[in-house]
């Protein structure tokens, strides 16, 4: 199960099999339940200009159907559409990272966990930076394994499509080889 944004929904990828989350799976052998929904966060809510439906909801709003699906892997990604929020309320945002994890590692007690911090086409600002580590944190207190895209760079100037927010598939194709890294470790 891949829970994330726009990133995980597959945005700038040529293909559906371009994706990150789709690469992910197929090299790790696994089944791909994609809950990618673009423009959504961890306190960010998106419509139909974003996610493609009149409404998706926080990343913590779709837990009850991450944990009904019963996945034996959940990859949580993302956080970046949240940067407007960091900037009037980065507590809040902070609490809806902890209460994510902490929901889906009660629901789903036995799952592995991986996070994926947030990505970002243009250089890391602080608020960034800030919110990478409380995924961080947020995953160690869950017993989940953590990804960062940002420690080192994992995107390229030459991996941004034309709108200056999404990846190629060269950019896609990093996140997963970053990802795989971690995935096709055996989790402790």
């Amino acid at each position: 199960m891949f829970l994330g944004d726009s990133y995980t929904q597959g945005f700038g990828a040529s293909a559906p099999t371009t994706k990150w989350s789709t690469l992910v799976a197929h090299d790790a052998g696994w089944t791909e339940i994609n809950q990618g929904q673009g423009g959504t966060g961890y306190v960010t809510t998106a419509g139909v200009t974003s996610c493609g439906q009149e409404h998706c909801p926080t990343y913590a709003d779709r837990v009850a159907d991450v944990i009904a699906a019963a996945p034996d892997i959940v990859v949580i990604a993302g956080g970046q559409n949240d940067r407007w929020a960091l900037g009037t309320d980065p507590e809040f945002v902070h609490a809806a990272v902890t209460e994510t994890f902490r929901l889906i590692r009660a629901g789903l007690p036995n799952a592995r966990l991986i996070a994926v911090g947030p990505s970002t086409a243009e250089p890391a600002t602080a608020m960034i930076t800030d919110l990478d580590g409380w995924v961080q944190i947020a995953a160690q207190r869950v017993d989940a394994e953590y990804v960062s895209l940002l420690d080192p760079v994992v995107i390229r100037a030459s991996m941004v499509v034309a709108d200056g927010v999404h990846v190629n598939d060269a950019g896609h194709r990093a996140i997963a080889d970053r990802v795989l890294a971690t995935a096709l470790t055996p989790a402790d």
